[in-house]
C-alpha cells in the first residue's frame, strides 16, 4: 500500500505538481494574451461605453475573473518553485483567494444568463445571492485557516506545502451545488423556450451550458473528493489547479462569444415574454411564453458586436450570422 507521506512519494507529487503547474500556466498565460485584443475593445471602444449599467457591470465582472485567473496561475507556479526567500504562506494564501474568487466571478457570470433567461425572477436572484455570500464567506474563512512553509520533502526536493487546505471542503461543495443548481435553472428556463430552438441563441446557450457541465464534472469533482481524502497536502493542491484556471477559462470565453462575432452583417434576435398575469388564472388558460423575432440587417462592420439588453419584458442580443442566412432574413 502506498505510503502518501514517505519523502520518495511526496518528491514524486512535488516534481509532478510543478510540471502540471508550469503546463496550466502556459495555457492560461496563452489564452489571456490571444484575446486582449477584445479586452481592449471592451474596456475603451466608445459602443461598449454606451451599454446599460447591467452590461457595464458584467464587462467589469468579466475583467476581474481574467485578472483573478492570471494572478492565480503566477502564484502557481511561484508556490511550485519555491525557495528560502519566498514567503510560502504569503503566496499561498494568494493563490487559494484569487483562485476561489476567479471561480466565483465565474459562476456569477454563468447567473447573468440565467438571471436574463428567468427575466430576473426575484426568488432565483435572492437564492443565488444567498449561496454567494455563503460562497464569499466560506473561501474566506479557508484562506485565513491556510498555512505554508519552505522545506524539503525529500532530499533534493524543497517545497511549499499546505497544511489546513481541506478547510476549502464547504465553499468547493457550495460551489458544486450553486453551479448545478444555476445550470439546472438554466436548462430548465431554456426549455421553456421550445419554439426557439430553430435559432442561433438558444442552440449557443445549451450548449455552452453542456459543455460548462462536463468542465466542472470533470474538474471539480476530482477535487473535491481528494479533499475528502486528504492523502496529503501536495495531492489536495494538485487537483486544485485545474478548476482554478480552466472554470474562468470558460466562463470568460462563454462570454466573448456572446459579446462578439467575427461575420460581417449583423441580425437583431429579439425574444419577447408577456408580463406575469396579476391574478391566478385557470390553468387550462394561462398562455405559454411566446417568440418574436424581428430581423433588422446593418451595413458591414469591422467589430461585429453582441449587446446584451436585459428586462423585465424583453432581453435582445446582436448575433452575427453568416452572410447568406442574413440576406434570407
Amino acid at each position: 500500500m502506498t505510503d502518501w507521506e514517505s519523502p520518495q512519494t511526496l518528491g514524486l507529487q512535488a516534481s509532478a505538481l510543478q510540471k502540471l503547474a508550469f503546463g496550466l500556466f502556459g495555457l492560461y498565460l496563452y489564452e489571456f494574451t490571444t484575446s486582449l485584443t477584445f479586452d481592449w475593445w471592451l474596456i475603451f471602444k466608445k459602443e461598449s461605453q454606451r451599454r446599460s449599467l447591467l452590461a457595464q457591470s458584467v464587462k467589469w465582472l468579466y475583467i476581474a475573473c481574467r485578472l483573478l485567473g492570471l494572478i492565480a496561475s503566477i502564484g502557481i507556479v511561484a508556490s511550485s518553485t519555491p525557495s528560502e526567500k519566498l514567503p510560502c504562506s504569503a503566496i499561498n494564501k494568494t493563490v487559494n483567494i484569487a483562485s476561489l474568487f476567479g471561480i466565483i466571478a465565474a459562476t456569477t457570470l454563468l447567473f447573468v444568463r440565467v438571471g436574463s433567461v428567468w427575466r430576473w425572477d426575484k426568488r432565483v436572484t435572492v437564492v443565488f445571492l444567498l449561496m454567494l455570500t455563503a460562497n464569499t464567506a466560506l473561501s474566506i474563512y479557508s484562506t485565513v485557516q491556510i498555512r505554508s512553509f519552505y522545506q524539503f520533502v525529500s532530499i533534493t526536493t524543497p517545497a511549499c506545502p499546505i497544511s489546513g487546505f481541506n478547510s476549502n471542503i464547504p465553499n468547493v461543495f457550495m460551489n458544486l451545488v450553486t453551479d448545478t443548481g444555476l445550470l439546472c435553472m438554466l436548462f430548465i428556463g431554456l426549455r421553456r423556450w421550445g419554439d426557439a430552438r430553430a435559432f442561433g441563441l438558444w442552440n449557443l446557450l445549451w450548449n455552452q451550458g453542456l459543455i460548462y457541465v462536463a468542465l466542472f464534472v470533470i474538474v471539480d469533482l476530482p477535487f473535491l473528493v481528494f479533499l475528502f481524502l486528504d492523502l496529503n497536502g501536495i495531492i489536495s493542491i494538485m487537483f486544485s489547479l485545474p478548476p482554478a484556471l480552466i472554470l474562468p477559462i470558460a466562463a470568460t470565453r462563454f462570454y466573448r462569444s456572446l459579446t462578439s462575432f467575427t461575420d460581417s452583417r449583423q441580425t437583431y434576435e429579439t425574444i419577447s415574454i408577456p408580463p406575469a398575469p396579476s391574478r391566478p388564472k385557470p390553468a387550462s388558460t394561462l398562455r405559454k411564453p411566446y417568440l418574436n423575432l424581428a430581423f433588422h440587417r446593418r451595413g458591414v462592420e469591422d467589430n461585429a458586436n453582441v449587446d446584451e439588453s436585459l428586462s423585465a419584458q424583453t432581453f435582445v442580443v446582436i448575433l452575427t450570422v453568416e452572410s447568406r442566412r442574413a440576406s434570407a432574413g
